[in-house]
């Protein structure tokens, strides 16, 4: 599918949704991998200047290299998602290769019980226990051939929210599968393009969801760069319309008010 600000992406009509009093659109910044230019460029404390709350996927390894760091960023209010211990992708990718995180060779239990190892991990080390996922690569099957299987609904049973990757783009809140709601890569995106994002949101009612990777210092490097950071974040602090907040935060909300929509408008039918 089209980026949403593309020439040939199409009209969305507006999402009917109860969101919060003034807020007619959400919008979630998130990054993964726990990078190394996540934490040493200070993103966290960035967005805490603009009262931006984001989320990190993390790899356990990364945070184990700097789980000070990574202490901090969990008590300055950010979201600590999920993102697996080995990252497991398709063995396609040759820096995965068809060995043991290669997803055609999982399980469901064996992805079961790596996601709940996870959670584990990241408590002992940071104190928090995740309440959202971000699937590795954007992939969510295991096995091959006739014993593939999604593991989406592995994710449904310990997650609030599972985030895709390059996927749709858009999540209708009244309708997108919490355990798959999809995002769109922004690693090499400029200022307008991540402007457009916002505006997007707003114009439709959806909820959009950013991923980046790298936080470089200066723009024109892959990532989501600090100048870019503050910039959109200048730029979103002119949308009061427009939520800003974690995926596990406006997750939450969905989930709690798309049933309320839902029994308020059988009321309704019942009249």
């Amino acid at each position: 599918m089209a980026k949403p600000s593309s020439p040939e992406a199409p009209l969305l009509p507006a999402a009917s949704f109860s969101w919060p009093q003034g807020v007619r659109g959400a919008l979630s910044i998130s990054f993964d991998d726990a990078r190394e230019s996540q934490v040493e460029h200070r993103s966290a404390a960035l967005f805490k200047q603009y009262g931006i709350c984001v989320t990190y996927f993390v790899s356990l390894v990364n945070v184990e290299k700097k789980q000070d760091l990574w202490r901090a960023v969990a008590a300055a209010g950010h979201e600590i998602g999920n993102h697996s211990v080995h990252h497991p992708c398709s063995g396609n990718f040759p820096w995965i290769g068809p060995g043991e995180r290669a997803l055609e060779n999982y399980t469901l239990e064996k992805i079961d019980a790596e996601l709940l190892e996870a959670n584990r991990s990241l408590h002992q080390m940071l104190g928090v226990t995740p309440v959202s996922y971000a699937y590795p690569c954007g992939l969510d099957f295991v096995g091959r051939g006739e014993n593939r299987a999604s593991y989406v609904p592995v994710v449904a049973r310990h997650f609030l929210v599972g985030r895709g990757y390059r996927g749709e783009y858009f999540n209708n809140p009244s309708f997108c599968d919490l355990a798959m709601v999809q995002a769109l890569g922004v690693d090499r995106d400029d200022l307008a393009q991540l402007k457009s994002y916002a505006d997007q949101a707003l114009a439709t009612g959806y909820w959009l969801i950013l991923v980046a990777h790298e936080v470089p210092q200066h723009p024109g490097g892959e990532g989501l760069s600090t100048g870019n950071i503050a910039a959109l974040c200048e730029y979103l602090q002119t949308k009061p319309e427009l939520w800003v907040d974690t995926v596990g935060a406006i997750g939450a909300y969905v989930k709690s008010h798309r049933n309320l929509d839902q029994k308020d408008a059988k009321e309704r039918a019942k009249r």
